[in-house]
């Protein structure tokens, strides 16, 4: 049986689990093309028989509008900027989180039932504030912050005021240090 880790238990998570909560059956082979999600939190998706590969990537780099890249189902595909970060498989009985705005696909290997089933829901706790912080330039101008749902929640996280002093860089070492320093 499948409990959650200790640091999502609780009577919030347990109801947007509840209330999220959304039933996957797939067939052999069967497959979801790369997309993004529109939740505003993590999501969890539980391998409740079979297996599933997964393949995910965080949102490819925006610098401005016309970097715009669309999140449902398979557009991804035609930009060029589906390079999958991660890959692996998730075994009955295993789950994976994922934060808003990671594009994802699946596939059911050939060596499963006939018919596998999964569950995916959202958590509310803990917020992902790191991450939207991290991001917040791209997902600003992402689909979950544009259509406007994640704008409210997101802008106790962080803000998009250029951070005093502190010069724009491409240096992967200097914005960690910065990031760290927050």
């Amino acid at each position: 049986e499948w409990r959650p880790p200790y640091f999502v238990r609780g009577y919030v998570n347990r109801r947007e689990a509840n209330e999220s909560q959304e039933l996957w059956f797939s067939r052999r082979r069967g497959a979801v093309f790369a997309h993004a999600d529109t939740y505003c939190t993590a999501a969890v998706s539980l391998q409740l028989s079979g297996r599933k590969r997964w393949r995910l990537m965080p949102a490819p780099p925006i610098a401005s509008s016309a970097d715009l890249v669309d999140y449902r189902d398979g557009r991804i595909y035609g930009s060029g900027k589906w390079k999958p970060a991660f890959e692996g498989t998730v075994e009955e009985g295993e789950a994976i989180v994922f934060p808003p705005g990671l594009f994802h696909e699946t596939l059911v290997p050939d060596d499963n039932p006939p018919c596998t089933a999964s569950s995916t829901f959202q958590l509310q706790l803990p917020a992902p504030s790191g991450y939207v912080r991290a991001f917040l330039p791209s997902l600003a101008l992402s689909h979950l912050y544009s259509e406007g749902h994640c704008r409210q929640r997101w802008h106790s996280y962080a803000t998009l005021a250029a951070p005093a002093a502190v010069p724009p860089t491409l240096d992967r070492a200097a914005c960690l240090a910065a990031a760290a320093a927050l």
